[in-house]
């Protein structure tokens, strides 16, 4: 078993089924910059910064909508639209204008599909914007689809799947999914490939476009050095008539895994790269409801705690840890999860079983002994110092991470 162990790259993911309050907003930074959001007539919400001192404009238009709702019949099918949404609009038909306009504007474009939604987004110069957005709204307003791509974009989706088998990361969250609830949206194959995209995917394609992609159910963000006026008046002129119709997301159950009641599931994954990790998963409640007390910072800092009498300082101790972090996030509104991930020395990977056991007694001394009041307020006095002293961010990366 030494020798296995050795010579097999491995990485433990530990799932656990426990209900922790954890939350992971990021606020807005509160710089200099204007900021105005607001919805327009035919229901886009949309946010407006405008800054003199960003170096390039950006877009972004997120559709709430992502893979959990592919149809089960054709998984993969979000994604796929993410990549025939580009190939050209009734008013810019050439496939590659858009991206050929960029280039030549120093710009770039991009976008992915999530869980709940499907992003995309673009910078450019400031003095090709506004064309720039003229290109990029129409994708929303009449995009043709243009059934000599279909194919070829199949393909692109299954080289995606191809490289992802490589990176660890997908291996592993792909595995944890699998374990879900059989009849749960996360049991379904997000990037798709040529067997679940086979055949015509052209009425499957244009029946969820319609369904789903509609100005109420989208969120627009725009950045750029140009006032905030000049800044209304183009996403009322460009993305004023992207089509409305009543949109009825499907509801996603958060009960994706039945507790265990005292017991866990361990996954054991081989990985391409030499590494070690154990990741703990606790899936919890909906963490939306507690965005104003920020229970997964107080957690995390908990856990994740690096001074003397640490969880981390015994691990070490032990020679069982090279490093370790803790902290929430969600693949969905309503599926949530805490983790804590631990980088393991060889001898950590042999005696798993002994980090978990410290693990929970410091988990459990934590519920014992209760959160002291000084824990509240240092973080909050460094999440007031992060957000007064964080350089303002821009470009399709900022705009991306607010639509």
């Amino acid at each position: 078993v030494d020798h296995f162990l050795k010579k097999i790259k491995i990485a433990l993911f530990l799932l656990l089924w426990v209900a922790f309050l954890i939350n992971s907003v990021e606020a807005v930074k509160g710089d200099q910059r204007l900021t105005e959001t607001f919805s327009l007539e035919n229901g886009l919400d949309v946010l407006l910064v405008s800054d003199p001192d960003v170096h390039r404009s950006a877009a972004a238009l997120s559709v709430g909508i992502g893979h959990l709702s592919d149809p089960a019949e054709k998984q993969g099918l979000a994604h796929y639209l993410e990549h025939m949404l580009f190939l050209g609009t009734k008013k810019y038909p050439e496939v590659g204008s858009f991206k050929k306009y960029l280039d030549e504007h120093s710009g770039a474009s991009n976008a992915y599909t999530g869980g709940a939604i499907t992003n995309y987004f673009f910078q450019v110069s400031h003095k090709g914007f506004d064309k720039a957005l003229d290109r990029f709204s129409d994708f929303f307003k009449a995009p043709l689809f243009d059934k000599t791509y279909a194919e070829r974009e199949v393909k692109a989706v299954n080289n995606e799947h191809e490289k992802n088998k490589l990176r660890d990361g997908w291996r592993g969250g792909f595995v944890q999914h699998q374990v879900s609830e059989p009849s749960h949206s996360l049991t379904k194959f997000g990037t798709g490939n040529q067997e679940t995209l086979s055949g015509n995917n052209r009425p499957a394609l244009l029946g969820f476009y319609e369904k789903y992609y509609a100005a109420s159910n989208m969120k627009l963000a725009l950045i750029s050095n140009m006032p905030m006026q000049g800044l209304f008046n183009v996403a009322k002129l460009y993305f004023s008539d992207i089509p409305n119709r009543m949109v009825k997301t499907p509801v996603i159950s958060s009960e994706f895994r039945k507790p265990l009641k005292n017991h866990y599931r361990l996954l054991q994954i081989k990985t391409i790269k030499d590494i070690r990790t154990l990741e703990i998963d606790f899936p919890t409640i909906r963490l939306n409801d507690y965005q104003g007390s920020k229970p997964a910072s107080i957690i995390g800092s908990l856990l994740g705690h690096e001074g003397k009498g640490s969880l981390l300082s015994k691990l070490k101790e032990e020679g069982l840890v090279l490093g370790l972090n803790a902290g929430g996030g969600s693949s969905h509104p309503d599926i949530n999860s805490f983790g804590i991930s631990v980088s393991l020395t060889p001898k950590g990977l042999k005696e798993y079983e002994r980090i978990l056991i410290i693990v929970f007694n410091y988990i459990q001394m934590i519920r014992d002994h209760g959160i002291e009041e000084y824990t509240f307020t240092e973080n909050q006095t460094m999440a007031q110092i992060n957000f007064d002293w964080k350089n303002p961010s821009e470009g399709m990366g900022f705009v991306a991470s607010k639509a």
